[in-house]
């Protein structure tokens, strides 16, 4: 895609099991294209983080809302195959997950690195 996009997606339970707390979890994702010229790499880029704000229950019985960790993964769409010919679109790249988190209970709190991969075949008619 060659358009900014942001998806916002919020998850709502209204009791979990065992107790009558609330819990809500928002998540805030932007997806950043990077398109020569204005990308620093010679084909397409997609970033794209994942901000979290998460209401988890306290020891107390109530609820609080804090801020989680931030996954941001970073796909370079590759040149080949000829997606005109074939109609497929493969990217590969990093993931990181940063440890943002305001407490233990709203992230895992551990730096983590690993592979990105994504396909999507558009050659289908119709």
């Amino acid at each position: 895609t060659t358009l900014p996009q942001v998806l916002f997606r919020d998850s709502y339970t209204p009791a979990n099991f065992g107790t009558n707390v609330q819990t809500n979890q928002l998540l805030i994702r932007p997806l950043i294209p990077r398109i020569p010229p204005r990308s620093f790499l010679p084909f397409a880029q997609l970033i794209r983080p994942t901000f979290q704000l998460v209401t988890v229950p306290s020891a107390r019985g109530g609820a609080r809302t804090e801020f989680g960790d931030l996954p941001v993964f970073d796909i370079a769409v590759l040149p080949w195959p000829d997606r005109q010919k074939t109609g497929l679109l493969i990217g590969v790249g990093p993931t990181f997950v940063f440890p943002t988190a305001t407490s233990k209970s709203a992230g895992q709190g551990a730096w983590q690195a690993g592979p990105a991969v994504g396909a999507i075949y558009t050659a289908i008619p119709g």
